[in-house]
C-alpha cells in the first residue's frame, strides 16, 4: 500500500529533524569519485564521472524504493593492470533498491536480473582475461557474491555510487550537534576502520538552504591497527611499514528546505607513515537543469 507524507515548504524549515524527501520525482546527478594511492615511490590513480538518476517509485510500509540509473560513464585510470571495470559496471548501473527511513539500503529487489545479465557475459570474460589469473579469479568472486544476497547488499551499500546518492545525514537536528561513530573500509584489504564523526546542520536562511559539515577522525581507542599493517606489509611488500594510521574524513553537504541534496563532497585519507597513502574523493551535484 501506498503512503506517501506531504510536508509544506515552511514546515519543512522548521522540522528540526532531517528526513528523506518523500515526493516522487526523478534526479539527475552528476557524480565525480576519484582514487589515489601512493604505495612508496608508486602512484596510481582513476577517476570516475557518472550521470545517474535517482527516482522514488514509492513510499510503502518495506520502506523507500528507488531506481538508480547510470546514464552517461566515464572511467580513466593510470594502471594497464586494471581491465576488467567496464563489465562490473553491470553490478551498479542500473539498481532497484530500497532503504529505510534513514537512506541506508535495505534490499537490492533486481538482485537476481543482475546476476542473470553477469551470467551472460562471465563465459566471455572467462574467455578475453584467460591468461590473467588475477582477473578470472576475480569474476568467479563475483558470481559468488551475486549468489549470496547478504554479500551482494554489503556490496551495494559500501559502493562509491551509494554513498554519492545517500548520504548518512537522515538522522541528523538541525542546529544541534552529533557525535557519533561508524566505519569506512581500506580498500587494498577490505578491513573496517571505526571513525568518530561530529557533524553540525545550519539553516542558511537568506538562501534558503541547509548546510552540513561532518569530520571524522579514527577512532584508535576501538581500533588495533596491527593486523592491517601486517596485511599491507604482504600485499604491496614494505616491510618497515608502521603500525601508526592517520584516518580524516571530511563531508558537506547542502539540501533544499524540502530536504533534496543539491550538492555533497567527501574526502578521505588514510595515511601509513610515508610510504602508504590513498585519497578517496566523492562529489555529488543536482543537474543544473534540476535545480
Amino acid at each position: 500500500m501506498l503512503k506517501l507524507i506531504r510536508r509544506p515548504f515552511m514546515q519543512a524549515v522548521e522540522t528540526p529533524c532531517i528526513f528523506l524527501n518523500e515526493g516522487l520525482i526523478s534526479m539527475d546527478y552528476e557524480i565525480d569519485i576519484a582514487h589515489q594511492t601512493i604505495i612508496g615511490e608508486k602512484t596510481t590513480s582513476e577517476v570516475f564521472s557518472l550521470l545517474a538518476k535517482k527516482e522514488l517509485l514509492k513510499v510503502d510500509e518495506i520502506g523507500h524504493l528507488y531506481h538508480i540509473k547510470v546514464k552517461e560513464d566515464i572511467y580513466k585510470n593510470s594502471d594497464s593492470n586494471i581491465r576488467y571495470v567496464e563489465e562490473l559496471s553491470i553490478l551498479h548501473h542500473n539498481l532497484v533498491v530500497y532503504t529505510n527511513s534513514t537512506g541506508q539500503i535495505t534490499d537490492v529487489v533486481n538482485r537476481r536480473a543482475i546476476k542473470e545479465e553477469w551470467e551472460t557475459i562471465s563465459p566471455k570474460l572467462y574467455s578475453k582475461y584467460k591468461k590473467d589469473p588475477n582477473t578470472i579469479k576475480y569474476v568467479t568472486n563475483v558470481q559468488q557474491m551475486l549468489s549470496d544476497k547478504d554479500h551482494f547488499l554489503e556490496y551495494i551499500r559500501n559502493h562509491s555510487l551509494i554513498k554519492a546518492l545517500f548520504p548518512d545525514i537522515y538522522h541528523l537536528e538541525v542546529g544541534k550537534q552529533l557525535v557519533k561513530t561508524s566505519n569506512v573500509r581500506e580498500p587494498g584489504t577490505g578491513i573496517e576502520m571505526p571513525i568518530f564523526m561530529i557533524g553540525t546542520p545550519t539553516l542558511d536562511e537568506k538562501r534558503s538552504t541547509i548546510e552540513i559539515l561532518q569530520i571524522g577522525k579514527l577512532d584508535k581507542e576501538r581500533f588495533d591497527g596491527q593486523p592491517l599493517t601486517r596485511t599491507l606489509r604482504k600485499i604491496y611488500e614494505i616491510p618497515h611499514l608502521p603500525v601508526e594510521i592517520d584516518l580524516n574524513v571530511f563531508e558537506t553537504c547542502e539540501l533544499d528546505t524540502s530536504f533534496k541534496m543539491l550538492e555533497k563532497t567527501r574526502c578521505q585519507e588514510i595515511q601509513i607513515g610515508p610510504e602508504y597513502l590513498h585519497r578517496h574523493v566523492i562529489k555529488t551535484s543536482l543537474r543544473k537543469t534540476e535545480l
